[in-house]
């Protein structure tokens, strides 16, 4: 420390001791200064209103009551309210939750657009290769031609921009009925077809739940094509495992491997179902030419 200094800071130091003896206030002033009965720390702030420094740690004990969030060693803010945020919440951050409405439904929903790439197929008929989802009962749906969103009531001018990061905190809509028959459930595979779900039973046997359902047009039900080609779930893709054709009676039949080869049936045709409801088609006549 400079001498001028280091004397200036000795003669104040003086000075404080002499006012905290006699001024009969020495609680007050150590409070209302905030320096936590320390007079070095008045002293320091003395200096430091003349813009000199006086090499003294700040003083323990003291909460910044400015800001309530900390980091941690790493860095990470340790903001509560953040950690225990929602999907919905971090969403909002990133985009507006300003809902619209749907025909078809009472259903109040977001409308999103996100690049198309990386596996996710865009919205036919856009002039821009963006793929448009509405969030709906906590979910993400993908709504594939710009005919069907218009079939909705939808402006494209509602539609926000999001990113695959803000889409993937919502869990895909797979549960559909159609509004023209609201009694009948249907399952959306991963690749975009749609299957009967024959009863109560096989709809529980996956943890559906009613509430997740969603009510979809016409327009969109109809473009769907159905899943009538599945395999036991029990093997992880159909290389290996019987194929079978089902229909909306209640039956399966079995594909024979020369017959699958020859109708060139893919494995994006193919989806697996679980044990429940493979038992829950009945056995029809093989197909085997």
């Amino acid at each position: 420390m400079h001498e001028p200094v280091k004397f200036l800071r000795i003669l104040l130091a003086g000075a404080m001791v002499f006012v905290f003896a006699f001024s009969g206030m020495p609680s007050f002033a150590a409070t209302s200064l905030n320096i936590n009965g320390n007079p070095e720390a008045l002293v320091c702030d003395v200096l430091a209103s003349i813009g000199l420094g006086c090499g003294l740690p700040p003083p323990t004990g003291l909460k910044n009551s400015s800001n309530s969030n900390t980091a941690d060693t790493n860095g990470n803010r340790q903001d509560q309210s953040s950690t225990q945020s929602g999907s919905t919440s971090r969403l909002q951050a990133s985009i507006s939750s300003i809902t619209v409405k749907r025909n078809d439904s009472d259903d109040e929903v977001v409308l999103v657009k996100i690049p198309a790439n990386g596996g996710i197929k865009p919205t036919l008929g856009l002039d821009t290769d963006d793929a448009i989802f509405e969030i709906i009962k906590g979910q993400k749906h993908f709504i594939p031609t710009v005919d069907i969103f218009f079939d909705y009531g939808f402006d494209l001018s509602t539609v926000q921009s999001a990113t695959k990061n803000d889409l993937d905190m919502f869990p895909r809509a797979k549960l559909i009925s159609a509004r023209k028959n609201k009694k009948h459930v249907y399952y959306v595979t991963e690749n975009s077809m749609i299957r009967l779900i024959p009863n109560d039973k096989v709809f529980e046997s996956y943890g559906n739940r009613e509430e997740d359902i969603i009510t979809i047009s016409n327009k969109e039900f109809n473009f769907y094509p159905r899943n009538q080609y599945i395999f036991l779930e029990d093997f992880s893709s159909m290389a290996g495992a019987d194929i079978f054709q089902i229909s909306n009676d209640s039956v399966k039949r079995y594909v024979v491997p020369q017959v699958v080869k020859r109708l060139k049936i893919t494995s994006d045709q193919v989806a697996p179902v679980n044990k429940e409801q493979f038992n829950a088609y009945n056995y029809g006549s093989p197909i085997i030419f």
